[in-house]
């Protein structure tokens, strides 16, 4: 079995694994589709997700993906994803949470890695409840006097791959900073909340 990406030289005939995306499958039908990176922030897109006409065209275009299988579809999605060298937790996608619970079969690790986190996490606050309750009022005192100096993030460094904090999402990662206007639209990685997309002259953050 090999593996096909040319579309246009694609044959039915050919016993081989063919790698395309949506737009090019449209009028294709497979007896078994995958679709891959079904999470908010890769499928739908960052940009989509905060724009109505463009989310309603990326569910359209599920709809194409999904349409293309005749007997079975696979639809996965990533519990976390390396951006500019960190982890970072993505969601499940939208499009797979709006198919009915009797039309689906969630068969991947996904919540066996829910899990284990969850077990991981609490293991280590029981270990660490110790180390915790010796940290002292003026160490907690000299971190916000830390944070409270820190510079607010300024146009000139809110750049692609720039680490920055948010007092609510915390660390994340810039993925892109559009010009909008006299401000900057900014979509950032968090890495424990996922993607993000912020205005620069409002949110709450700093250069890390």
């Amino acid at each position: 079995m090999t593996l096909v990406s040319d579309v246009d030289n694609y044959s039915e005939d050919v016993d081989a694994i063919v790698l395309m995306t949506v737009h090019s499958a449209k009028g294709l039908e497979f007896d078994v589709v995958f679709m891959a990176g079904m999470e908010n922030g890769i499928f739908p897109g960052a940009q989509s997700i905060s724009n109505p006409a463009e989310m309603e065209e990326s569910r359209r275009l599920c709809y194409v993906g999904i349409t293309r299988a005749k007997e079975r579809l696979y639809m996965t999605s990533a519990s976390s994803r390396r951006v500019f060298g960190r982890f970072v937790n993505y969601p499940e996608s939208d499009f797979i949470r709006e198919i009915p619970v009797n039309l689906k079969e969630d068969i991947g690790p996904r919540n066996s890695f829910n899990r284990y986190m969850n077990e991981n996490n609490n293991y280590i606050n029981r270990n660490n409840s110790q180390v915790n309750t010796n940290i002292t009022r003026q160490n907690v005192q000299r971190e916000a006097a830390a944070e409270s100096n820190s510079n607010k993030l300024t146009q000139f460094d809110a750049t692609p791959g720039k680490k920055v904090r948010h007092g609510k999402f915390g660390i994340g990662t810039i993925v892109s900073a559009v010009k909008s206007g006299e401000d900057v639209k900014l979509t950032i990685a968090f890495d424990r909340m996922g993607v993000k997309i912020l205005m620069l002259s409002v949110a709450p953050l700093e250069a890390v």
